[in-house]
């Protein structure tokens, strides 16, 4: 019996302390979600090559002599590094992904991929899966 007030002062402090861990725990958790990465798509433009990381030879349809087509974007970020995908489409089918990291707020990245004639599309996608935009173009 002596004991009886020791421990009801120690069920209060672990009480306590457990609240306190979960307050923590959920000012945590709301931080992590205010800090969340945010990705924006500036320019997205295909052609028949990057020189010195521009685009050459831009155009919205291309003829049978060009058939290496490069999907070119430029990208800005809240927070570096950040990766994306170019997915590669020639009409409904997928048929190329490309992994791809920014490793600054803004950059330029590019893709390349031997076409076929028909339809193409690239979506450009996010570390959440989420496409940030696309672009399209015609192979003749």
């Amino acid at each position: 019996m002596k004991n009886s007030p020791m421990l009801g002062l120690a069920g209060v402090l672990f009480l306590c302390l457990g609240a306190c861990a979960q307050d923590d725990s959920a000012a945590t958790a709301a931080a992590g979600s205010q800090t969340a990465k945010t990705c924006k798509l500036d320019s997205i433009v295909f052609g028949t090559g990057v020189e010195q990381r521009a685009p050459q030879g831009v155009a919205t349809a291309f003829d049978s002599t060009a058939r290496k087509i490069f999907c070119w974007t430029k990208l800005s970020i809240s927070a570096a590094p950040y990766s994306v995908k170019h997915v590669w489409y020639k009409g409904d089918e997928k048929v190329l992904e490309v992994p791809l990291r920014l490793r600054y707020d803004s950059g330029r990245l590019w893709s390349y991929k031997t076409v076929t004639p028909g339809q193409w599309k690239v979506d450009v996608v996010g570390e959440n899966g989420n496409v940030i935009g696309s672009g399209s173009f015609t192979a003749k």
